[in-house]
């Protein structure tokens, strides 16, 4: 009700909503019954940060602490996940069933011969790019997951401080007022008709290409194919000085530490 009636405190309580998710997060971390998974308190993070001290390392862990707590959470985890596959399998299994049952489908069905799904035939080569791209949507969400659960709890801690900081802030000063100047701003300034002068100082942009003759299509497309032969060849340059150095790299760590060579994440990024 508050927020409806004071629609310019929506930033600030934005900020302080996950704020207090992480403080949520933090909380089921440090009551975690194994140790060795807890991460650092909020004390300990603001004693490091004045004095520069920290009080974990006179913190004993003995033997078996909180294993039979913790076998039981992860237990419970993977119980869970088994449940949840196995209620979707059986979710297909049922709707497989029922599609059988109804039988609608008055086509004449081929029992020999390989059959390709043409959708499937079709949009592979589209989805594919898709999907490899979405690698690096998932890492992110992976990071978040960890800064949101305290597993980088030092990252969460200035997270933390920070959103409180601008939920703060936010909520004292005049937000209304900002954003509808940031606004005016950015629309006086990049709406208004003096942007065909855009597209005359880019004559090779995309709304010039698109009002353009044949002729002026061709050359733009040559010269756009030869800014991405010398943008290749560049980046081809870099690629090799690249692969260069890490194989100096490379041999010099087997020539130090041995063989074998493994990647260790900085940063857990496991789901």
């Amino acid at each position: 009700i508050h927020l409806v009636e004071s629609l310019h405190l929506l930033p600030s309580l934005l900020c302080f909503g996950l704020a207090w998710n992480l403080i949520g997060g933090y909380t089921n971390r440090v009551r975690h019954p194994s140790p060795w998974r807890r991460c650092r308190t909020m004390v300990d993070y603001v004693r490091i940060l004045l004095l520069g001290k920290s009080s974990s390392s006179d913190v004993q862990i003995h033997p078996g602490v909180g294993a039979k707590e913790t076998e039981a959470i992860d237990a419970a985890w993977k119980r869970r996940v088994e449940d949840d596959l196995d209620n979707i399998k059986r979710r297909r299994q049922m709707k497989k069933e029922l599609k059988m049952m109804a039988g609608e489908n008055i086509q004449t069905e081929q029992s020999s011969g390989v059959q390709i799904d043409p959708v499937t035939a079709y949009l592979e080569p589209v989805l594919f790019p898709v999907q490899e791209r979405l690698h690096g949507f998932l890492d992110i969400l992976r990071r978040f997951k960890c800064v949101m659960t305290w597993e980088e709890s030092s990252l969460s801690f200035w997270w933390t401080v920070t959103l409180l900081c601008l939920s703060v802030a936010l909520a004292i000063l005049p937000t209304a007022w900002l954003l509808h100047w940031l606004l005016r701003i950015c629309v006086w300034t990049f709406l208004g008709p003096w942007m065909t002068l855009v597209d005359r100082i880019l004559p090779e942009g995309s709304f010039a290409f698109a009002n353009a003759n044949e002729e002026q299509r061709l050359k733009y497309q040559e010269a756009r194919v030869r800014n991405m032969s010398n943008t290749f060849g560049k980046q081809s340059k870099q690629a090799r000085k690249r692969r260069e150095e890490a194989e100096k790299v490379r041999a010099m760590k087997t020539l130090m530490f041995g063989d074998y060579i493994a990647w260790v994440n900085c940063i857990r990024c496991c789901l």
